[in-house]
């Protein structure tokens, strides 16, 4: 017969590895912090020869996706130096938006008509936004989104950055002020910071300039100098950088920052 000392040695032995996983379960648990819009990158690249075809298929889907309630943004890009490759950048208010939008008419009609066009799967990565510090920010304010002659040579650049873990918060500080500042060049249309949902040290910037020229000054204005100074020494590797043509929207008014931002 064991004894009450043995008794209470194995119930109290029994007690705490039931609470053990427990307590430990609640260390790890991360409450998720609410995003401000749902952004996705989609990366897709094509069958050499089906560009056209693809670019028709998906102008039609992101006119009608334009007047989803929730959607603030589809654009369509082709890559310059690639013209297989291109990237579409769609912004939601919630995460309603993407749900809902999977589920409409001309989205399956999308799919199912680019579907036999891919080179590869299409992948989809998922950014929250710095700056503009608002969904609505990203709104285009002209109601009139393409025009009859095409699309406007304009200078897009999609900016990939890695910085060391740890900098991210000094990052994303320099990268916004720098962002508020370059929206007010005349030659800007729109400068925004993106944070990869998924990896925080991953950031996107793009930038819209109306002409090339524009985006070389935008290199030689003390506040680009600055943040490049101040950057620096966060890099967790060289920034790249792709250079794209726009086809949705063609308009550049299309593109401009909300002032609401300045």
């Amino acid at each position: 017969m064991r004894s009450r000392s043995t008794v209470l040695l194995i119930a109290a032995s029994f007690c705490y590895l039931s609470l053990a996983p427990i307590v430990n379960f609640a260390s790890v648990v991360q409450v998720q912090k609410p995003r401000v819009a749902y952004i996705a990158l989609v990366d897709v690249n094509v069958k050499k020869g089906q560009e056209d075809d693809f670019l028709e298929a998906s102008m039609q889907n992101a006119r009608a996706s334009k007047g989803e309630d929730l959607n603030q943004r589809f654009d369509i890009l082709q890559a310059r130096d690639d013209p297989s490759r291109f990237a579409l950048v769609e912004i939601y208010r919630n995460a309603n938006g993407p749900a809902d939008h999977k589920e409409t008419q001309h989205y399956l009609t999308w799919r199912e008509t680019v579907a036999e066009m891919m080179e590869t799967p299409r992948s989809a990565s998922q950014w929250e936004t710095i700056f503009p510090g608002k969904a609505s920010d990203y709104r285009p304010s002209a109601v009139i989104l393409e025009r009859p002659q095409g699309a406007t040579d304009l200078d897009i650049t999609h900016v990939f950055v890695s910085v060391k873990p740890g900098q991210e918060e000094e990052f994303k500080k320099a990268t916004r002020e720098n962002a508020m500042q370059s929206v007010k060049e005349w030659g800007n249309l729109r400068f925004d910071v993106l944070e990869n949902v998924e990896v925080p040290t991953e950031f996107l910037l793009i930038e819209v300039y109306r002409t090339a020229a524009a985006a070389a000054q935008h290199k030689e204005t003390k506040h680009y100098l600055e943040w490049r100074s101040a950057v620096e020494d966060m890099m967790a590797k060289p920034r790249s950088a792709k250079k794209y043509v726009s086809h949705f929207p063609s308009v550049p008014a299309a593109w401009k920052v909300a002032e609401t931002v300045y």
